[in-house]
């Protein structure tokens, strides 16, 4: 198993286990793996436009002196999701091998298509793996359901209040109080990252409906998504199911459409 996470002095587990390959970023930490009796499986990772982690391209002549000393595996690059970066990895791979002549002729790339890898390994006469990682297991969003309990269901009346900050409801329909709330990752939101118009058109709408104390959440009630009737809470959230729609019962499960990246669920069931 190749870990992607750089390793790190206060990550002293499993450097002797041969089935762990450890990705080096740092030119000290490779100089500290040097000298260690444990000899672990390494990648060594080269810093790209990405800039996230990686030894620098003019660091590569020392780390040619230290590789003998580890169980080296290639080289690693981590590039950017947006462009073609084919020609980025070609040069900094050319660089490793020129700088490591007798190493192994592999290296590791993120987020290149398998054509664009397959010129990369012609290029440069390496074997270029894919580090397919979140691909892996999200690649497929179907493979993975996530369902919300129903822990809770009350009929409301228009005008009548709800909640810890006592909002009336709209009109009439069902509160439903369901599993999942920002303790686990629900309705939590990271800056965006809209690039074109549409997008962030997209993010000032749903900016003027917050402010207007309106937010989508992430449950589906008869296959549609429904609006939040206050902000979630730690452990659970409450929704709004207007009149004319039939409500789940409590112990049903509702979809929920979330990031598994960011979400912490309390049970994993696997068919």
């Amino acid at each position: 198993m190749l870990v992607l996470s750089p390793w790190r002095p206060w990550l002293a587990g499993a450097l002797g286990d041969d089935h762990v390959v450890h990705t080096v970023s740092r030119l000290e930490d490779l100089r500290r793996l040097a000298v260690g009796d444990a000899r672990p499986r390494v990648v060594v990772e080269i810093l790209t436009s990405m800039r996230r982690h990686g030894v620098a391209p003019e660091e590569l002549a020392e780390v040619a002196e230290l590789i003998d000393r580890v169980r080296f595996e290639g080289f690693a690059l981590h590039l950017p999701l947006t462009g073609d970066h084919t020609a980025e990895a070609t040069a900094l791979a050319r660089q490793a091998f020129a700088a490591a002549p007798a190493a192994a002729r592999t290296v590791w790339v993120s987020h290149l298509t398998a054509e664009r890898a397959a010129a990369v390994g012609r290029d440069t006469d390496a074997e270029v793996r894919l580090r397919v990682a979140t691909a892996l297991w999200l690649g497929d969003r179907a493979g993975l359901t996530p369902k919300a309990t129903v822990l809770d269901a009350h009929r409301v009346r228009r005008g009548e209040t709800y909640g810890y900050r006592q909002r009336r409801a709209p009109r009439d329909g069902t509160l439903l109080v369901v599993a999942g709330g920002t303790a686990h990752g629900l309705a939590l939101q990271a800056p965006t990252a809209a690039s074109t118009l549409r997008q962030r058109a997209t993010a000032l709408a749903r900016g003027g409906l917050e402010a207007g104390g309106r937010a989508l959440s992430p449950f589906r009630v008869a296959g549609k998504q429904r609006w939040f009737a206050e902000p979630p809470h730690m452990q659970c959230s409450m929704i709004w199911v207007p009149d004319g729609v039939n409500a789940p019962a409590v112990g049903d499960e509702v979809d929920v459409e979330v990031r598994f990246t960011t979400t912490t669920f309390d049970d994993l069931s696997w068919d």
